[in-house]
């Protein structure tokens, strides 16, 4: 199972990616973005949930997102 620290920095790579290589297909690139965005979306809630986890764990500095 992946920690929360690696969802959010894969979606948030894979949405820079899609950026990237999808400029030409917006549909398909707004599809993708959106499934990544509610990937990233979980797994910030979830961080922000989780007050018993030390800073290093699976959380993510600020300056991070």
């Amino acid at each position: 199972m992946a920690t929360v620290h690696s969802q959010i920095t894969s979606a948030a790579t894979t949405i820079s990616e899609n950026i990237i290589e999808l400029a030409g297909n917006r549909k398909l690139m707004s599809k993708n973005i959106l499934e990544q965005l509610r990937d990233l979306t979980e797994g910030v809630n979830v961080r922000d949930q989780d007050d018993d986890t030390p800073a290093g764990g699976s959380h993510l500095t600020n300056s991070v997102l």
